[in-house]
């Protein structure tokens, strides 16, 4: 165990001999590294340690605090420590208050690796049996810290054994020199104090005054110097009030050990990537399909609960049962629902197992109200009389259900009188055979039903035992109401107002005489329809007919006319519009010699001159004797394809030119006759027009290349 006990007041963290080892062979490193400029990220997961009843233990508001002191005080090394993940809780009242001899128990088998993790216990004891505010390991050791809760949320402490963590030793006593001395760091900071020459080295600490920033008695340096150390040094042993500052080096010894020691640290969290999500998680780096886009209410016993939210918005309003109906004799005005369900909803929050014996739950009713129905368990078919009675065991209300096996609701309609110590149980050996399901242990009391009932203990002995009874359903009926009656909203709804005023005394009365309006709505293209409604824009169909008008719009036909469709639906709602856009394409024919010209309807042949041109060659050779001159593929980027056919035995001349006349492409054929093939490379050659001329006895014929 590579720690010390020194005392609740503080705590102590001394290296192993194998970290002594380990932390020698990079010292020179240590002492003279620089860090850079970019941020580390220091992943924490926290591991809070409550009683078995889930109390206790650090809070949310704690753990925060524990975040933004770590977060602060190293910001100068360039580190930010955020939470991989959520808290961990561990509920084990065996390891509330932490021995050190069990460290390997609890600690080792809740660990994830590659962060820190952070241990909090109500107490630390050492493996020697000293109380401790807490330790941590040097590097390489576990990363792992355990910490006391009074300790963690003073601030400093977290902070100091996090130091040791990042290889910063006490500013006082061994470092991995082995040297004990304890003088100021000036000419010997190499082999004193902490090995930083920057913090000065504390001396004898029985000089440091209780309570105090001082201390008594003056020390001497290497030259026999009086000076009066700061004991203000997160890693020194004053005070913890008094600890606030890390030097430069201890920053830079830090960043170097988050750098080197503790490379390896890292968080692939999963968790939601979308920042629109409510829940979206700025340390997740995969998503696990968890984000949530509906915010609400996510408590089902709040009376604005909302099924559909899956982020809770914080705005639960918890029940207060009462009656809601204010004509109603028993009208209570803080009421906001007049039935709600509570106790312990389900049997699995805790062990348990079918029981046979008369027990039963111990409530205190602050209002009338009627318990009206409940869930239970059965171990098989049975006749149960269910009870309600009073503090002395008499019974107020009672029925008798014949029950099937397993889980089932049960009608009860139990009218509960204003009293304490209520109770609710079965019958005297009405379980004898058969028994009911209750836990025997995790209950947690008080169990508040809607500021009506207070389920407070059961008759057990024993705390944690829960009787048979869950989810409740309580109700406050509304007594001597007004009358029911309804008035028609003019759209076809009927509705109570409430007051007993309401213009028919039915609802039948009301529906048969409450129909909607017909009104109409234009389409906007001339035609009236009646939206069904009666929230037409116009109240008679001869009002709309008179303004819904098709509106005049215009279609180009790709000729440079414009007309109106007469539908509404034209492209532009403007003849100017139109025209201003609706202009006639060039395009292009050839003339049969070569010659490519625009014929001015739009309607040439050929989209482009460049299209046309490739194409439109001339020739002066009967196809008698020369047939099929082709060029492929053209326009080409320089490699391309010449074909045909000589149906007669002759002499060809196959040549290509540049635009100049120069011949860059020459092929002599003698007595040829049958397809001709020649794959041509000009791949080297300018961009352009050239021409290809076929020369035979009887004349030429003419192609143009085009080279892109």
């Amino acid at each position: 165990m590579p720690m010390i006990g020194l005392g609740q007041n503080d705590c102590g963290t001394i290296p192993t001999q194998q970290q002594i080892d380990y932390l020698t062979q990079t010292r020179s490193a240590r002492q003279s590294w620089n860090q850079p400029e970019s941020t580390i990220g220091i992943p924490v997961q926290h591991h809070v340690v409550r009683e078995s009843n889930g109390t206790g233990g650090l809070t949310l508001g704690d753990i925060s605090f524990v975040m933004n002191a770590l977060n602060t005080y190293y910001a100068n090394s360039n580190l930010n420590f955020y939470e991989c993940s959520s808290i961990n809780y561990i509920n084990n009242s065996t390891y509330y208050d932490f021995d050190a001899n069990d460290e390997s128990v609890l600690c080792g088998s809740n660990d994830i690796q590659d962060v820190i993790n952070i241990y909090y216990f109500n107490s630390v004891t050492s493996s020697s049996g000293s109380s401790l505010c807490g330790y941590a390991y040097f590097p390489p050791g576990p990363d792992r810290v355990i910490m006391a809760n009074s300790c963690a949320i003073n601030g400093s402490t977290i902070v100091h054994e996090l130091g040791h963590y990042l290889s910063l030793y006490h500013t006082h006593g061994t470092t991995n020199t082995g040297t004990t001395t304890e003088l100021v760091n000036g000419s010997n900071c190499s082999t004193a104090g902490d090995d930083l020459c920057d913090t000065p080295a504390d001396p004898n600490l029985s000089g440091l005054v209780t309570n105090s920033c001082q201390y008594t008695g003056t020390s001497f340096d290497a030259n026999g110097q009086a000076y009066v150390p700061d004991p203000t040094n997160i890693m020194s042993y004053s005070q913890k009030v008094c600890r606030t500052f890390l030097s430069s080096d201890q920053y830079n010894r830090a960043n170097y050990s988050a750098l080197n020691d503790r490379s390896y640290l890292t968080c692939n969290s999963a968790g939601c990537t979308d920042p629109t999500a409510f829940n979206y998680s700025t340390i997740a780096i995969t998503d696990d399909g968890s984000c949530c886009f509906v915010s609400g209410c996510t408590d089902p016993l709040a009376v604005n609960y909302d099924p559909l939210a899956c982020f809770d918005n914080g705005l639960c309003t918890a029940p207060v049962l009462g009656c809601t109906n204010q004509t109603a004799s028993n009208y209570d005005p803080n009421a906001n629902t007049g039935i709600a369900l509570g106790g312990a909803l389900d049997n699995t929050f805790g062990t348990g197992s079918y029981f046979n014996g008369d027990q039963h739950l111990n409530f205190d009713a602050s209002k009338e109200c009627v318990i009206k129905s409940a869930i239970i368990y059965s171990e098989g078919i049975n006749s149960i009389s269910f009870e309600l009675r009073d503090n002395n065991g008499i019974v107020i209300d009672d029925t008798t259900l014949t029950l099937v096996a397993g889980q089932q609701s049960i009608t009860l309609n139990f009218n509960v009188p204003i009293a304490n110590d209520l109770q609710l149980g079965v019958s005297a050996g009405a379980l004898a055979n058969i028994g009911l399901y209750r836990n025997d242990a995790s209950a947690s009391y008080p169990y508040n039903i809607a500021s009506a009932i207070n389920i407070t203990s059961s008759s057990a002995s024993v705390a944690g035992y829960y009787y048979f009874y869950y989810n409740l359903e309580v109700e406050t009926p509304c007594l001597n109401t007004t009358q029911v009656t309804y008035d028609c909203d003019g759209q076809g709804n009927c509705t109570d107002p409430g007051n007993g005023n309401g213009m028919y005394t039915s609802l039948n009365a009301c529906q048969t005489n409450c129909v909607i309006p017909v009104t109409y709505d234009c389409d906007g293209q001339g035609n009236c329809t009646d939206p069904g409604n009666g929230n037409g824009m116009y109240t008679s169909l001869n009002a709309c007919q008179t303004n819904c008008v098709i509106p005049v719009t215009y279609d180009c036909d790709g000729q440079g006319n414009c007309t109106d469709p007469g539908n509404g639906n034209g492209m532009y709602t403007s003849l100017n519009a139109c025209q201003t856009n609706c202009i006639i394409p060039v395009t292009y024919d050839c003339d049969g010699q070569g010659n490519c010209t625009d014929p001015g309807n739009g309607n040439g042949t050929y989209t482009s001159i460049l299209a046309c041109q490739a194409e439109c060659g001339s020739t002066s050779i009967p196809e008698s004797e020369l047939s099929n001159i082709s060029i492929f593929p053209n326009p080409s980027d320089g490699y391309f394809t010449i074909k045909f056919r000589s149906l007669i035995i002759q002499d060809l001349k196959v040549k290509i030119t540049n635009a100049i006349g120069e011949i860059i492409f020459i092929d002599n054929s003698e007595n040829y006759i049958g397809g001709y093939k020649k794959q041509i490379n000009l791949k080297n050659y300018a961009n352009g027009i050239y021409f290809l001329e076929v020369e035979t006895h009887k004349g030429t014929a003419n192609k143009k290349i085009v080279l892109y």
